[in-house]
């Protein structure tokens, strides 16, 4: 029996040959941005919820990648349309957590020049209005000198 590929065909380089782990990721975020701006267009189901939450996941760790690297995936400049798309579902309470993460991940990006300047001022706001949703406290700074304050903090309320 064969083995079915689950790559594109443009990956099937033939036997012995293999693709670097890099463009496999640009591969990968493709397809995932992709995939991901058919649910942000069409939001559907409870199972689309999920599959858009994985989607968010998987295109966050692909950003990643790439960072640590120190490559720009070719779809980057068509990411920022996406992720403002992505970012109107944020009132999702099952999809928040996903997308802050993915955010996380872009901010990254933005300071490291994946996208224009104005496009990275409007993704870091974004990231920002969605992130306050998860600090109630505000930022707390928890290095040594502030560490004993902040455990008092932590047990009065």
């Amino acid at each position: 029996m064969g083995m079915v590929s689950r790559f594109p065909s443009e990956l099937n380089m033939g036997v012995g040959q293999q693709l670097s782990p890099s463009v496999i990721n640009s591969v990968r975020v493709t397809a995932v941005a992709e995939r991901l701006a058919s649910h942000a267009l069409h939001p559907g189901s409870k199972s689309s919820i999920l599959e858009f939450f994985h989607l968010c996941l998987s295109l966050a760790r692909g950003i990643d990648y790439a960072l640590a690297q120190n490559e720009i995936p070719a779809k980057a400049r068509e990411l920022p349309k996406l992720l403002k798309q992505v970012c109107q579902r944020r009132h999702d309470i099952l999809l928040e957590a996903a997308i802050m993460v993915l955010m996380i991940s872009v901010k990254n990006a933005c300071k490291i020049g994946w996208f224009s300047d104005m496009e990275s001022q409007e993704l870091l706001t974004l990231a920002d209005e969605i992130g306050s949703g998860f600090s109630r406290l505000g930022d707390i700074n928890a290095g040594p000198s502030n560490l004993v304050s902040t455990i008092s903090t932590i047990m009065i309320k």
